[in-house]
Protein backbone atom coordinates (compact mmCIF):
# COMPACT_ATOMS: atom_id res chain seq x y z
CA UNK A 1 0.00 0.00 0.00
CA UNK A 2 1.46 3.49 -1.10
CA UNK A 3 1.60 6.00 2.18
CA UNK A 4 0.96 10.00 1.34
CA UNK A 5 2.07 12.91 2.86
CA UNK A 6 -0.27 15.81 2.92
CA UNK A 7 1.73 19.01 2.04
CA UNK A 8 -0.39 22.08 4.10
CA UNK A 9 -0.47 25.09 2.75
CA UNK A 10 -1.25 27.02 6.46
CA UNK A 11 2.15 27.66 6.81
CA UNK A 12 3.81 27.76 3.30
CA UNK A 13 5.70 30.68 1.78
CA UNK A 14 7.64 28.97 -1.07
CA UNK A 15 9.16 25.52 -1.96
CA UNK A 16 12.03 26.22 0.35
CA UNK A 17 15.76 27.20 -1.45
CA UNK A 18 17.95 24.70 -3.41
CA UNK A 19 18.53 21.64 -2.54
CA UNK A 20 15.64 21.58 0.50
CA UNK A 21 12.30 20.30 0.57
CA UNK A 22 9.44 22.62 0.95
CA UNK A 23 8.54 25.02 3.97
CA UNK A 24 5.21 23.28 3.53
CA UNK A 25 4.40 21.64 7.00
CA UNK A 26 3.76 17.97 6.47
CA UNK A 27 0.35 16.55 7.55
CA UNK A 28 -0.81 12.78 8.46
CA UNK A 29 0.20 10.43 6.38
CA UNK A 30 -2.52 7.99 4.88
CA UNK A 31 -1.80 4.40 4.21
CA UNK A 32 -3.90 3.90 1.56
CA UNK A 33 -5.17 3.92 -2.19
CA UNK A 34 -5.53 7.42 -4.25
CA UNK A 35 -9.29 7.32 -3.40
CA UNK A 36 -11.23 8.70 -0.08
CA UNK A 37 -14.36 6.48 1.00
CA UNK A 38 -16.29 8.76 2.66
CA UNK A 39 -18.85 8.15 5.41
CA UNK A 40 -22.87 8.41 3.83
CA UNK A 41 -23.11 11.55 2.82
CA UNK A 42 -26.90 11.87 2.47
CA UNK A 43 -27.57 13.56 5.89
CA UNK A 44 -26.71 16.26 8.29
CA UNK A 45 -23.68 18.65 8.25
CA UNK A 46 -21.96 16.07 6.47
CA UNK A 47 -24.10 16.24 3.31
CA UNK A 48 -22.69 19.71 3.23
CA UNK A 49 -19.00 18.49 3.00
CA UNK A 50 -19.63 15.77 -0.08
CA UNK A 51 -17.57 17.67 -2.46
CA UNK A 52 -14.34 16.89 -0.82
CA UNK A 53 -14.41 13.49 -1.30
CA UNK A 54 -13.55 14.65 -5.21
CA UNK A 55 -11.67 17.55 -3.54
CA UNK A 56 -9.45 14.62 -1.90
CA UNK A 57 -9.54 12.27 -4.73
CA UNK A 58 -8.36 14.40 -7.53
CA UNK A 59 -5.47 15.91 -4.96
CA UNK A 60 -4.43 12.61 -4.15
CA UNK A 61 -4.82 11.10 -7.66
CA UNK A 62 -2.19 13.41 -8.80
CA UNK A 63 0.42 13.33 -5.67
CA UNK A 64 3.84 13.43 -6.42
CA UNK A 65 5.99 10.45 -5.75
CA UNK A 66 10.01 9.46 -6.73
CA UNK A 67 12.64 12.39 -6.28
CA UNK A 68 12.17 15.40 -7.41
CA UNK A 69 13.94 18.11 -8.71
CA UNK A 70 13.30 21.84 -8.04
CA UNK A 71 13.61 24.99 -9.78
CA UNK A 72 12.92 28.53 -8.37
CA UNK A 73 12.86 32.20 -9.93
CA UNK A 74 12.57 34.40 -6.17
CA UNK A 75 13.85 37.31 -8.41
CA UNK A 76 10.42 37.81 -10.42
CA UNK A 77 7.14 38.98 -9.43
CA UNK A 78 5.05 37.03 -8.30
CA UNK A 79 8.18 34.11 -7.05
CA UNK A 80 7.73 31.56 -8.78
CA UNK A 81 9.08 27.98 -7.42
CA UNK A 82 8.71 24.34 -10.11
CA UNK A 83 9.22 20.63 -8.65
CA UNK A 84 9.06 18.02 -11.15
CA UNK A 85 8.33 14.31 -10.02
CA UNK A 86 9.69 11.09 -11.32
CA UNK A 87 5.76 9.81 -11.54
CA UNK A 88 4.98 12.32 -14.01
CA UNK A 89 3.53 14.78 -11.54
CA UNK A 90 4.76 18.40 -12.11
CA UNK A 91 3.99 21.55 -9.57
CA UNK A 92 4.03 25.11 -10.24
CA UNK A 93 3.91 27.80 -7.04
CA UNK A 94 3.92 31.11 -7.65
CA UNK A 95 3.84 33.56 -4.36
CA UNK A 96 2.27 37.04 -4.68
CA UNK A 97 2.36 40.14 -1.92
CA UNK A 98 -0.24 42.80 -1.83
CA UNK A 99 1.28 46.02 -2.70
CA UNK A 100 1.99 47.62 0.47
CA UNK A 101 1.33 44.91 2.43
CA UNK A 102 3.95 42.57 4.28
CA UNK A 103 1.07 39.77 5.30
CA UNK A 104 -1.55 39.70 3.18
CA UNK A 105 -0.09 36.82 0.36
CA UNK A 106 -1.62 34.43 -2.34
CA UNK A 107 0.12 31.20 -2.90
CA UNK A 108 -1.33 29.37 -5.95
CA UNK A 109 0.10 25.99 -6.69
CA UNK A 110 -1.01 24.63 -10.00
CA UNK A 111 -0.38 20.85 -10.45
CA UNK A 112 0.11 18.60 -13.49
CA UNK A 113 0.12 15.11 -14.42
CA UNK A 114 1.75 13.78 -17.44
CA UNK A 115 1.32 17.41 -18.91
CA UNK A 116 -2.22 17.16 -17.60
CA UNK A 117 -3.58 20.03 -15.55
CA UNK A 118 -5.29 18.10 -12.58
CA UNK A 119 -5.97 21.41 -10.72
CA UNK A 120 -5.45 24.51 -8.89
CA UNK A 121 -5.03 25.06 -5.86
CA UNK A 122 -5.58 28.77 -4.31
CA UNK A 123 -4.33 30.06 -0.52
CA UNK A 124 -4.55 33.83 0.21
CA UNK A 125 -4.09 34.27 3.68
CA UNK A 126 -3.38 37.52 6.00
CA UNK A 127 -4.84 39.88 8.33
CA UNK A 128 -8.14 41.98 8.19
CA UNK A 129 -9.00 44.55 10.63
CA UNK A 130 -12.21 44.06 12.89
CA UNK A 131 -13.19 45.77 15.75
CA UNK A 132 -11.58 43.66 17.95
CA UNK A 133 -8.36 44.26 16.51
CA UNK A 134 -6.27 42.35 13.32
CA UNK A 135 -7.80 38.90 12.85
CA UNK A 136 -5.42 36.17 10.75
CA UNK A 137 -7.44 34.00 8.31
CA UNK A 138 -6.82 31.65 5.21
CA UNK A 139 -9.05 31.10 2.57
CA UNK A 140 -8.07 28.71 0.15
CA UNK A 141 -9.79 27.45 -3.40
CA UNK A 142 -9.43 24.39 -5.24
CA UNK A 143 -10.73 24.59 -9.23
CA UNK A 144 -10.21 21.60 -11.74
CA UNK A 145 -8.82 21.37 -14.79
CA UNK A 146 -11.99 23.25 -16.72
CA UNK A 147 -11.79 25.88 -13.92
CA UNK A 148 -14.88 25.17 -12.20
CA UNK A 149 -14.30 25.90 -8.39
CA UNK A 150 -14.70 22.55 -6.63
CA UNK A 151 -14.91 23.43 -2.66
CA UNK A 152 -14.14 27.09 -0.80
CA UNK A 153 -12.51 26.69 2.80
CA UNK A 154 -12.06 29.39 5.19
CA UNK A 155 -10.13 29.55 7.74
CA UNK A 156 -10.21 31.36 10.93
CA UNK A 157 -7.08 32.17 13.53
CA UNK A 158 -8.27 29.37 15.72
CA UNK A 159 -7.83 26.87 12.56
CA UNK A 160 -11.61 26.62 12.72
CA UNK A 161 -12.20 25.57 8.87
CA UNK A 162 -15.65 26.17 7.53
CA UNK A 163 -16.50 24.75 3.85
CA UNK A 164 -18.42 25.90 1.24
CA UNK A 165 -19.46 23.32 -1.23
CA UNK A 166 -21.10 24.64 -5.09
CA UNK A 167 -24.40 25.26 -3.96
CA UNK A 168 -24.49 24.20 -0.16
CA UNK A 169 -24.40 26.17 2.61
CA UNK A 170 -21.01 26.98 4.75
CA UNK A 171 -20.49 24.09 6.75
CA UNK A 172 -17.95 24.02 9.67
CA UNK A 173 -15.53 21.28 8.87
CA UNK A 174 -15.34 18.00 10.97
CA UNK A 175 -13.44 14.83 10.82
CA UNK A 176 -15.89 13.00 12.06
CA UNK A 177 -16.92 13.27 8.24
CA UNK A 178 -14.60 11.33 7.14
CA UNK A 179 -13.27 13.56 4.50
CA UNK A 180 -9.04 14.09 4.93
CA UNK A 181 -8.23 17.74 6.12
CA UNK A 182 -5.85 17.54 3.05
CA UNK A 183 -9.09 18.65 1.07
CA UNK A 184 -9.71 21.93 3.71
CA UNK A 185 -5.76 23.40 3.90
CA UNK A 186 -3.82 21.08 1.49
CA UNK A 187 -1.71 22.53 -1.02
CA UNK A 188 -0.74 19.46 -2.59
CA UNK A 189 -0.10 15.76 -1.63
CA UNK A 190 3.34 13.31 -2.35
CA UNK A 191 3.74 9.96 -1.91
CA UNK A 192 5.73 8.50 0.38
CA UNK A 193 6.49 8.50 4.17
CA UNK A 194 8.14 12.17 4.13
CA UNK A 195 8.09 14.97 2.48
CA UNK A 196 10.78 14.36 -0.60
CA UNK A 197 14.36 16.17 -0.57
CA UNK A 198 14.21 17.93 -4.01
CA UNK A 199 17.35 18.66 -5.49
CA UNK A 200 17.97 21.48 -7.65
CA UNK A 201 17.84 21.57 -11.30
CA UNK A 202 15.89 22.18 -14.40
CA UNK A 203 12.21 21.64 -13.86
CA UNK A 204 9.53 23.05 -16.98
CA UNK A 205 6.49 22.92 -15.97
Amino acid sequence: MRELVFRLGISAVLLAACGGSSKTTPGPGLDGSNTISGPDASTGACANLACLKQVGDLMLGCAGGGTCILQQDLTATPTSSSQCYDNGVKILATVQVASGSTSYQTRTYNVKKNDALCYTRTLASGSSLTDGGLVYGIDATLQDAAGKTLATAHLDENNVATVTCPGGDPTVFTASCGYPSLAVNGAYATLGTSPPTCTAGTCSF
